[in-house]
């Protein structure tokens, strides 16, 4: 059964990447079934010696017509046995809209032959939606960097990069700037531009004041209009959880850890909100609100700086942690442990085209499928990504390992 449950989240993977596009023009006549199909990676435990398994089927499609469920397993299509997904896949593309097709599926042991006629692909393209865009890349700024960059604030965020034509470029926006305020808000995090542009209109006008060089500039910028890429698989509710959530418990088998979870401060060093059950700190003198400024020694200003300390340990070792409580310096000693549940749940969720990740019911990250895929395509357009190395990258990827950027854990 652990062979099927990786075949599962495989599935899912397909469906995430896909979700960032939409149905291109060229797809218009192509033959439709209405299922998601997978491969079967261990024929023994699924009752099959050949076949593959339908991960879903879509509402009102010729398959949900013809009586296909999840989960039934397709070992012929017109008589020609089927062995993975990819030959389903290209076998389907020798047939047209309106043809039918016979399917013998096993089903809850027993054998059953479908008959269905194919639909255009094309009809289920869902209709196009838009959202407001600024046209600008985005990057958080800690709090030790406001002064190095010359601000008086505890606020702004980083336009890192801009579209080319884009309505922040029309206006003389750059690469480089500081956003201070949206539409007279000061702004904190690109996870609170994402969201108020949500309540945002495409060709509206809004302010947009930033920093640059050492001085102020308002720029009225009309926002774009963006389309909300959809697939015909948007809607399918996966394992029948509401508003598209997926729950994983996260593995780091080669993982460093004290067992702690802890977040910036405004000064020097870390605060400690979560001690983990059954992890080293739970059995030292560390305590919830503890304010970290050193290890071993060296001083830590964030999570990067401790996970580095860390990598110079071996499990087991001792360190000793510096800390402030109460307005008291506290050196107390604890061991590394090896990561194992690096949170107690994840959750992760898509809405309107953005990804939104939690840890512990606490929202943790927050990315815009778009804004990821513009980043892709720049990277081929000049030249930035290599595919062979990006290829060489994938093969190392441990598919049972989901890391989460700014976890905040150590």
């Amino acid at each position: 059964m652990k062979k099927m449950k990786l075949m599962a989240m495989t599935g899912f993977m397909i469906l995430f990447i896909a979700a960032a596009f939409t149905l291109s023009a060229d797809e218009a006549g192509k033959a439709f079934v209405g299922i998601y199909p997978g491969d079967i990676w261990d024929y023994e435990d699924a009752g099959v010696e050949y076949g593959i398994i339908v991960n879903g089927v879509i509402d009102d499609t010729p398959a949900q017509e013809a009586g296909m469920l999840s989960k039934d397993i397709i070992l012929e299509m017109d008589g020609t046995k089927i062995f993975n997904h990819d030959q389903f896949t290209k076998m389907l593309k020798m047939y047209k809209p309106g043809q039918k097709v016979k399917f013998k599926i096993y089903r809850d042991g027993d054998e059953k032959t479908i008959k269905l006629t194919l639909a255009n692909k094309a009809d289920f393209e869902p209709k196009p939606e838009y959202k407001a865009y600024l046209g600008v890349y985005l990057s958080d700024i800690k709090d030790k960097e406001y002064e190095k960059k010359g601000l008086n604030t505890k606020y702004g965020v980083l336009i890192s990069d801009i579209v080319k034509d884009g309505p922040c470029a029309e206006v003389g926006i750059l690469g480089g700037d500081i956003m201070l305020d949206l539409a007279g808000q000061h702004v904190y995090t690109s996870d609170q531009i994402s969201k108020m542009l949500q309540g945002m209109e495409p060709d509206e006008t809004v302010t947009v004041d930033i920093f640059r060089d050492g001085e102020y500039k308002t720029f009225n910028v009309v926002l774009g209009k963006k389309e909300i890429s959809k697939t015909i698989f948007g809607d399918y509710k996966w394992f029948e959880k509401p508003s598209n959530v997926y729950v994983w418990n996260y593995k780091d088998k080669n993982g460093k850890w004290l067992g702690l979870q802890v977040d910036e401060i405004d000064d020097d060093g870390l605060v400690i909100e979560k001690i983990y059950e059954g992890s080293p700190a739970e059995g030292s003198l560390l305590q919830e609100k503890d304010i970290i400024v050193k290890i071993n020694g060296i001083s830590v200003d964030d999570v990067e700086d401790i996970s580095g300390i860390l990598d110079e340990v071996e499990i087991d070792a001792e360190v000793v942690v510096e800390v402030l409580r109460d307005g008291e310096i506290l050196n107390v000693t604890t061991t590394v442990g090896e990561k194992s549940d690096l949170a107690d749940q994840l959750q992760i969720s898509i809405d309107k085209g953005l990804m939104k990740m939690y840890i512990d019911g606490e929202e943790k990250k927050i990315l815009d499928l778009e804004n990821v895929m513009e980043k892709i395509e720049k990277g081929f357009d000049e030249g930035g990504i290599k595919l062979d190395s990006l290829q060489e990258k994938l093969k190392k990827l441990n598919i049972d390992v989901l890391r989460i950027e700014d976890s905040g854990a150590i």
